[in-house]
Parts: structure tokens; C-alpha cells; sequence
């Protein structure tokens, strides 16, 4: 996915327009999202990818995959009724913590 976007399809996904609010929250489009394509927009791929996307990197988020997908499962199994995402969020956020501070120890 990142290869697609960062190499393949880079000049459509850099140029993107940008709301008030965007500008604002992105301090003048100082991200790699909405940066326009140029020289800053390249040096940021290029950080991202080194540092973001390497495979050592994709690794390390392993645990983070697994407990979003179990979340979705959870989500799924409860079509139909309602979901209190606020809980979900939380409960998700301390899962995450919990699961990489052990890893630490």
C-alpha cells in the first residue's frame, strides 16, 4: 500500500486540495498528506519511507495490526445492534499500551 502510494501514484495523491481547517491543523500543509508536490513534499516521502515504512518498522507494528483486527471482529459480530465506540476507542488505546509496554520488559 505505501509503495503504491509513495512511488506509483505519488503526483495524484500529493497536489491534494485543503481546506481552512487542514491548513490550519497541518501548520500550512507542513505534512506529508497535504503538501504540495515539490522538493519539502519529496524530502518527506523520502523520511517516510526510510524511517516509516522500512521493514524493520512494519514489523514492529505487528501488535498493532493484531489488536485493530480484533476490534473489527468484534465490531462485525455486533452488526446491528449498537456499538459504544467511545469504549471500543479506549479499550483499544489500553490494549495497545498495555501489549507494547510488556514487550519492553
Amino acid at each position: 500500500m505505501a509503495r503504491e502510494v509513495l512511488q506509483v501514484q505519488d503526483g495524484i495523491f500529493s497536489n491534494r486540495p485543503a481546506n481552512v481547517a487542514i491548513t490550519y491543523l497541518t501548520y500550512d500543509r507542513a505534512d506529508m498528506a497535504f503538501a504540495d508536490y515539490g522538493p519539502f513534499w519529496r524530502q518527506m516521502r523520502k523520511i517516510c519511507v526510510i524511517n516509516l515504512f522500512s521493514r524493520r518498522r512494519t514489523k514492529s507494528w505487528a501488535s498493532v495490526r493484531e489488536e485493530v483486527d480484533s476490534m473489527v471482529q468484534m465490531v462485525m459480530k455486533k452488526t446491528g445492534k449498537p456499538v459504544k465506540i467511545g469504549e471500543l476507542v479506549f479499550s483499544l488505546t489500553r490494549n495497545i499500551t498495555y501489549r507494547q509496554r510488556s514487550k519492553h520488559r
